[in-house]
């Protein structure tokens, strides 16, 4: 049979990784071929079964192989043409889970034998947490010129006045009012207690820990304090004494309202950055077990997250569209063929952009649908596979929101998100608990990383 009639096959969610231990063994071993032939499909010439093994047979410079090397598939119908593909690779293949989870139905693939991780494993313990209102619903005008002296003077015809002005970006209000100092609602250490923090690790952005109920038990703090990382705790005024006596040398920034939900934290912490002055910042849920490096071996290593921070940091700032960043879930750290992915879900430890118009909405799966409203609104995102958070399992730690959570939290927030964008995502039950089918929005987003000079 010629060779060039077998194609690989798009949908296999394989991943390929180093093909010489397998090339080798059809050079010296090529009755292997007969024993296992390739099956394929001979109404399209994919390849269901052995796609890597065609990958090396073409590297071999094969032109044609014995038809006892291949199989038809003929047999099949289309759904099991699809469960072979699975099957195949349960016993010798890798999988790719990303393409998996925005390709695939999850409940067939369980069904079929696969293990699959939890896909829902980023949506935490804040998910049930009440809701937050927000007090301003501005409009606005936003006028792009061509150079900075055009705009100077146009803001100085219309004797304007700024609250804020960076490098590309001056805000105002009209009529003018002046910001809040949001500074005043940042707890500092007492000199003296300061003075024995030497040698800190900074970042070039701050790092927001956001905490409830977990005085004394935040995983991430402790991670970040035993290296000496700085790092600023945001928390409820409810909620600052304990924080301040388990905590006394960490600074903490108190919210201005209690039990406003998750939205309403992250959506400070976006206007605090700013206020500041800076470009971008963290934000880092308050219970995440470690961070790891995965090797070019795939071996996941444990590590101080301060190299991964500012490696991360280093590479953002190379571009002016990137609106946020983080880092990939130790469940889905397995079968990625690249160090880095663009336009997914960013959650649980991110940097974010502080030029994005884009807020964290209320009564909804909140990582998903920033994700979603940033990319809609054409930013990039990027994930970064080779750096890992681990975190519990969602209601085995105390503190958070567990309670509200566990009150169907999340059946409310998965239907607003099913609302919100039904095109994309439905919410379903199993085993009597809501969940999101995996959707293809992600891939749905084809923007690239602009780098500044270009």
């Amino acid at each position: 049979m010629k060779l060039s009639k077998l194609k690989l096959n798009p949908d296999n969610p394989q991943v390929f990784g180093d093909l010489e231990k397998l090339k080798n063994s059809i050079k010296e071993f090529p009755k292997m071929m007969k024993l296992r032939p390739l099956v394929y499909d001979p109404a399209t010439g994919y390849v269901l079964g052995g796609n890597k093994r065609l990958v090396c047979l073409r590297e071999l410079e094969f032109k044609e192989i014995p038809d006892e090397w291949v199989r038809s598939a003929d047999e099949l119908t289309e759904e099991e043409k699809k469960r072979f593909i699975i099957a195949d690779n349960l016993l010798w293949g890798e999988f790719d889970w990303d393409k998996l989870k925005d390709e695939w139905d999850i409940d067939e693939l369980e069904n079929w034998g696969l293990d699959v991780p939890n896909f829902d494993a980023s949506e935490d313990e804040w998910q049930g947490m009440p809701d937050f209102d927000k007090a301003d619903e501005s409009f606005k005008i936003v006028i792009h010129f061509d150079d900075e002296e055009t705009r100077e003077k146009y803001a100085e015809e219309n004797k304007m006045q700024f609250v804020k002005t960076e490098k590309r970006t001056w805000s105002t209000w009209f009529p003018f009012r002046e910001r809040d100092d949001l500074t005043s609602l940042k707890y500092q250490p007492e000199e003296s207690q300061e003075n024995e923090l030497t040698d800190l690790q900074k970042t070039n952005y701050p790092i927001y820990v956001l905490s409830k109920d977990r005085a004394g038990g935040s995983t991430t703090a402790d991670i970040l304090i035993k290296n000496n990382i700085e790092f600023e705790f945001v928390v409820e005024e409810q909620d600052f004494k304990s924080y301040l006596e388990a905590y006394p040398k960490t600074d903490i920034i108190v919210l201005p309202k209690n039990d406003q939900g998750i939205a309403y934290a992250r959506n400070f912490c976006i206007e605090h950055s700013k206020e500041m002055g800076f470009e971008y910042h963290w934000q880092l849920d308050d219970n995440i077990k470690n961070f790891q490096f995965k090797d070019a071996e795939n071996k996941r290593n444990t590590v101080d997250p301060f190299g991964m921070l500012r490696h991360t940091e280093e590479h953002i700032d190379q571009y002016m569209n990137i609106g946020g960043a983080c880092f990939s879930h130790g469940a889905f750290a397995f079968g990625f063929k690249n160090d880095i992915d663009y336009n997914k879900m960013i959650f649980c430890c991110q940097l974010i952009n502080n030029s994005i118009e884009t807020r964290f909405k209320k009564g909804t799966a909140e990582d998903v649908d920033f994700s979603a409203q940033l990319l809609t609104d054409g930013w990039c995102s990027i994930i970064f596979r080779t750096f890992l958070i681990n975190k519990p399992k969602i209601g085995t730690q105390k503190g958070g929101n567990e309670n509200e959570y566990k009150e169907g939290g999340r059946e409310s927030r998965n239907k607003q998100l099913q609302k919100d964008w039904p095109r994309w995502f439905k919410e379903y039950k199993k085993n009597g608990e809501s969940r999101i089918r995996p959707s293809r929005i992600w891939s749905s987003f084809k923007q690239r990383p602009i780098l500044k000079d270009e």
